[in-house]
């Protein structure tokens, strides 16, 4: 009898350890910040491709595989020597224009 005392007390301490540490587990609270929430859900990727008005060669990718970004938020930077090079030919072409004028008009003036 006393040896069926000894393993019903274990077997009663035993459940008792079991319970206390399933319900220690399921009912503690982490402290976070009152500005932050835990939860178990579901997150689906949305997928965005990005184009560029003009082609040219990236230079820059301050974002990578994995960040947040927000609006308005600069993904990539482009090289802008080949449009700055641009840009110059076309001013170069303006003054030529601009000149081209300033003859004509001299000329009707001679005339």
């Amino acid at each position: 009898m006393n040896r069926r005392f000894e393993w019903a007390a274990m077997l009663v301490v035993a459940i008792g350890v079991a319970g206390g540490l399933i319900w220690w587990r399921y009912s503690r609270v982490d402290a976070l910040p009152a500005y932050l929430a835990r939860g178990n859900g579901r997150l689906e990727m949305t997928r965005i491709d990005i184009a560029v008005k003009y082609p040219g060669r990236i230079i820059d990718l301050p974002i990578h595989e994995g960040d947040s970004v927000r609006a308005g938020m600069i993904l990539a930077r482009q090289d802008t020597a080949e449009v700055q090079t641009q840009i110059l030919g076309a001013e170069a072409q303006r003054q030529r224009a601009l000149s081209a004028i300033a003859r004509a008009e001299a000329e009707l003036d001679v005339r």
